[in-house]
Order: C-alpha cells, then sequence, then structure tokens
C-alpha cells in the first residue's frame, strides 16, 4: 500500500537522470521534458525503466530505447511510440488508448489487461506478447507478427472475444 506522502523519485538512464514526484494517485508523476527527449534519442539499452503509473499521454518517445522498462498502469494514451523499443517491457494495465505504436517492438511484452483501444499497431512486433484480457478493439494490426502471442480473453480490433 502506498502513503500518502509525496517522495522523490529518481531514475538513471544510459546517463539520463529522470526526476518524478510519487504520490498515491496513479497519474502524480511528472517527468522533465529533455529528459524524456534524451531517452528518445538514446541508442543503447538503458537500465531498465521504472516508469510505473507515471502519466506519459501524448508524449513523443518516437524510437525510444524502452527495453525491459516497467510501465505497469502507465498513462500512455495517445503517445508516440513508432519504431521504440519496448522488447520484453511490462505493460501490465496501461493505458495506451490511440497510441501510435507502428514497427515498435513489443516482443515478449507483458500487456495483461492493457487498454489498446484504437492504438495504431501497424507492423507492431507482438511475438511472443502476453495479451490476455486486454482491449484490442479498433487498433489496427496490419503486418503485425503475433506467432506465440497469449491472446486469451483479449478483446479483438472487431469486438469479439479471444477464447
Amino acid at each position: 500500500m502506498r502513503s500518502n506522502r509525496v517522495s522523490c523519485v529518481s531514475t538513471l538512464l544510459t546517463g539520463v537522470l529522470l526526476s518524478a514526484l510519487a504520490g498515491s494517485a496513479p497519474r502524480a508523476q511528472a517527468f522533465d521534458v529533455v529528459a524524456l527527449n534524451q531517452l528518445r534519442t538514446a541508442k543503447t539499452a538503458p537500465i531498465p525503466a521504472d516508469l510505473t503509473e507515471a502519466d506519459l499521454h501524448t508524449a513523443d518517445l518516437q524510437a525510444a530505447n524502452l527495453y525491459l522498462a516497467n510501465l505497469g498502469g502507465a498513462n500512455l494514451s495517445g503517445a508516440v511510440l513508432g519504431d521504440a523499443n519496448l522488447e520484453g517491457a511490462f505493460l501490465e494495465e496501461a493505458n495506451l488508448q490511440g497510441a501510435d505504436l507502428h514497427g515498435a517492438s513489443l516482443r515478449r511484452a507483458y500487456l495483461r489487461k492493457a487498454n489498446l483501444t484504437g492504438a495504431n499497431l501497424t507492423g507492431t512486433d507482438l511475438r511472443d506478447a502476453n495479451l490476455t484480457g486486454a482491449n484490442l478493439t479498433g487498433a489496427r494490426l496490419e503486418n503485425t507478427p503475433m506467432d506465440g502471442a497469449d491472446l486469451m480473453g483479449a478483446l479483438m480490433p472487431d469486438g469479439s472475444q479471444h477464447p
């Protein structure tokens, strides 16, 4: 259980310091725009980032390297994550509604109960991803490899539920 007090949280990512305020509310984190831009342009794999419940809606993270990042419960609605590396990332219950993930790698990502409603997943690598209970209603999945993906109970783009 989280305390109600606000504490300062810092995460080092490839020499980039992201400072955030963490409180009891799910969206109580604010990130430095300069640090996010440096993350977006990082060429080397960062130390796995802990961005749990971060509010990154509409963030421009085009081609960001978020390999093994913890984005559980994060708000990435409307975010631009095209060509991003989210391989092995933890995105349980993350809100990716309307996010642009075209060409991104989500291979072996954990997206259990993630909201991908209306997301652009064109050409996104979802091989071996866990999408159990995820909402893919209205998502674009053209040219999206999904070999080995677990879709049990997921809501598919046409609104049907996967067995």
